[in-house]
């Protein structure tokens, strides 16, 4: 399995492991993500965005509704500024 870690600082080199600032009980991590997600994180962390995907319990009516314009699987869509 490939894994990624994404950062907006192009100076980083070595991704040291960090404590979550939103859960200091949790150990140190290097947070990453396999190749199926990182499409979610091609956009900067600031940038409004919402993903949705289909899967085997999407019903017709929503499969018609948020897919029937395409046939990519997932959707991302980004506000525009």
């Amino acid at each position: 399995m490939k894994l990624f870690h994404f950062s907006e600082d192009p100076k980083v080199t070595f991704f040291e492991p960090h404590v979550p600032k939103t859960n200091s009980k949790e150990q140190p991590f290097v947070w990453a993500i396999d190749e199926e997600y990182a499409p979610y994180y091609y956009f900067p962390r600031d940038c409004p965005r919402v993903a949705f995907w289909s899967s085997s319990e999407t019903t017709r009516e929503d499969l018609n509704r948020f897919f029937g314009h395409t046939s990519v699987n997932p959707i991302i869509a980004i506000k525009k500024t």
